[in-house]
């Protein structure tokens, strides 16, 4: 990953939630995903995260809850 790339993740993902007044805790809770991975998307701390397929994992999972397209998202990565 190239940091140009990973840096359009998180504000992609932030933004997002922000206009859909969701917190964290409310998509931590509907994608049963931890609020500090959430945080970690958004802040791209990818090295924070379990691993690759986990990044992968959260970010179709937190992008279904955010009506964005997984796939772009993934590509980035």
């Amino acid at each position: 990953m190239t940091d140009d790339v990973k840096r359009t993740i998180g504000p992609v993902l932030r933004e997002r939630r922000l206009e859909l007044k969701l917190t964290l805790e409310q998509v931590a809770k509907q994608t049963k995903i931890r609020k500090a991975y959430l945080e970690s998307l958004e802040e791209e701390r990818f090295e924070e995260l379990p691993g690759q397929a986990y990044v992968i994992g959260f970010l179709q999972n937190y992008a279904r809850i955010l009506g964005l397209p997984a796939a772009s998202l993934i590509d980035a990565l």
